[in-house]
This record gives structure tokens, C-alpha cells and sequence, in this order.
């Protein structure tokens, strides 16, 4: 889903996008192909209705929506789908930065290091009907040396790892999960929508040097 996350896709059925705004649905259906490529296989987009700012205040019609968007999909790729990556903008979605110390005693730092310090950063924000969509590693540094692009391999005593958390309320994300699960399709995961919007809009220079992207919906 992002440039230090797995994506999803490593198989070979289709890989289904659906994003669920205040004004309109889209949805996405493509093939992974050789190379980390994707091949778009359809397309579609609808009139979302029963949503609110981006939450639901009318399930029948917000179900009825996303029937209608991913069919039309569906029908332009030739393929029906299973399963597909939630993009929302429900929940009020907020960034938060924390940092993470862990006691490695003097080993080779693995990946495994990394993943328990992501998941003890998500652990500790995911309180009061909060949930974590992302957790990013920004600043990994080693016994208080410079700060590292990968520690993996390299010996030390205390990892410390500086994470950004993009958090949103947890009740409008479980709600939207749990309108497209009753549409007879499983969620593989849950991407912000303005952060999916910079992952696909700027290059890797441009995303390590600074820059802003704005997305602009229908109702925030």
C-alpha cells in the first residue's frame, strides 16, 4: 500500500480498489504482473449515496452504492472479484509522530526488530476508539548514531525508530468494513485516501525531498 509497507497483490486473481468518498465511489479491478506492474482490467464510478463527510448515515444506501459500482467494474474487466483495498476518508483521519526504543543486546538488527517496533507503535495509539491505517518508519538510528536508511544487518545495543501514525475513529472505518463485507467481498486492507493520493502523484525524488499534495473531495 505504500512504498515501506507490503502491498498486497503478490497473486495471481484480481486486485480489487474500491474508494468510498462523500460524492462519489470508484472502484478499480487489475492484474499484478512481473515486476511489482499492474495491468488495469476495468473501472468504474458511481454516485455515492447515504454518505456523509465521507461516514455513513444511510447503510441500504451506501450498500446499494458499492453493489452497483463494483458490478459495473466487474463487467468492463470480465472478472469478479473477492476481495478489495478500502481507500477512505471517513474517521477524520490525523497524523501522529512517536518514537520507539528497543533492547537488541549487541546482535545484528533484522526485520523482525523493525516490524515489533511499528507494532508497539500501533499498540499504543490504537486506545479510545482510535484506529492505526499506517504506521511509516521515518527516522531509524542506532546507539544515537545518524540516522539510517536500513539498519538490517548492522550491530547494536538500543534501536530507536521515530514512526508516523496516521490514525482515524475507529467506529466510521468498522462501519465502512462492515458495509462492504456485507456485499459479499472480503477486505485485504484499509488505505487513507489523501495518502493513497500522494503515493500515487509524486515520484520517489519528490516524496524524499518535500512536497505538498492536497486532495480535495466532496465533502471535506
Amino acid at each position: 500500500l505504500t512504498r515501506d509497507e507490503p502491498r498486497p497483490g503478490a497473486r495471481h486473481e484480481p486486485v480489487g480498489v474500491l474508494d468510498i468518498g462523500t460524492t462519489k465511489m470508484c472502484c478499480l479491478i487489475s492484474r499484478a504482473r512481473t515486476g511489482g506492474a499492474f495491468e488495469l482490467l476495468g473501472a468504474s464510478h458511481q454516485l455515492a449515496e447515504g454518505l456523509r463527510a465521507g461516514e455513513i448515515v444511510d447503510v441500504e444506501a451506501v450498500e446499494a452504492s458499492i453493489v452497483a459500482v463494483v458490478h459495473e467494474a466487474e463487467q468492463q474487466a470480465g472478472q469478479t472479484l473477492r476481495e478489495v483495498v478500502l481507500g477512505v476518508a471517513a474517521g477524520r483521519p490525523h497524523s501522529h509522530r512517536t518514537e520507539v526504543e528497543l533492547e537488541i543486546g549487541n546482535r545484528p538488527v533484522t526485520g523482525a526488530d523493525l516490524a515489533r517496533a511499528l507494532a508497539h507503535a500501533q499498540a499504543e495509539a490504537r486506545t479510545g476508539g482510535v484506529e492505526v491505517l499506517h504506521a511509516l518508519p521515518v527516522e531509524i538510528t542506532l546507539d544515537g548514531g545518524q540516522p539510517l536508511r536500513d539498519p538490517c544487518g548492522m550491530i547494536g545495543g538500543r534501536l530507536r525508530v521515530g514512526v508516523h501514525l496516521i490514525c482515524a475513529a475507529a467506529a466510521p472505518i468498522h462501519n465502512l468494513v462492515a458495509a462492504v463485507e456485507r456485499c459479499h467481498l472480503e477486505v485485504a486492507g484499509v488505505v487513507a485516501a489523501p495518502y493513497a493520493s500522494g503515493l500515487a502523484s509524486l515520484s520517489d525524488d519528490e516524496a524524499s525531498q518535500g512536497a505538498l499534495v492536497l486532495d480535495l473531495g466532496g465533502g471535506v
